[in-house]
């Protein structure tokens, strides 16, 4: 079962001991956005993101790993699915290579 960023966010509440209207004050926003945000009918603006990840003394990647995860194999599958343009100018040699280095990058991750 894949863990949402909804989820995580409940979970570091709790283990925080905090209440809903707790992690609300600390971020500046009323208690039922948090409410709105654990049930993932509401997705947190970036700077609402950055005063979680403050509260919570956890990182970015802690709290959005499975969307990293299944964006991660979605940018993957489409860059092994692209195909070079044929024309040989240096725009188009030099994107060719930023595509390997990406898609050697994705391998790596992907193992």
């Amino acid at each position: 079962m894949i863990v949402t960023p909804a989820q995580v966010l409940k979970t570091l509440r709790l283990e925080n001991h905090f209440e809903q209207s707790d992690v609300a004050r600390c971020i500046g926003v009323h208690d039922t956005k948090i409410r709105r945000f654990e049930l993932g009918a509401q997705e947190p603006t970036l700077s609402e993101v950055c005063a979680l990840l403050v509260t919570f003394r956890t990182s970015f990647e802690a709290l959005f790993s499975p969307l990293i995860e299944e964006i991660k194999a979605e940018v993957h599958a489409r860059v092994d699915d692209y195909e070079p343009p044929t024309s040989v100018s240096h725009a188009t040699v030099n994107r060719g290579q930023s595509y390997q280095r990406l898609k050697n990058f994705l391998n790596r991750l992907h193992g």
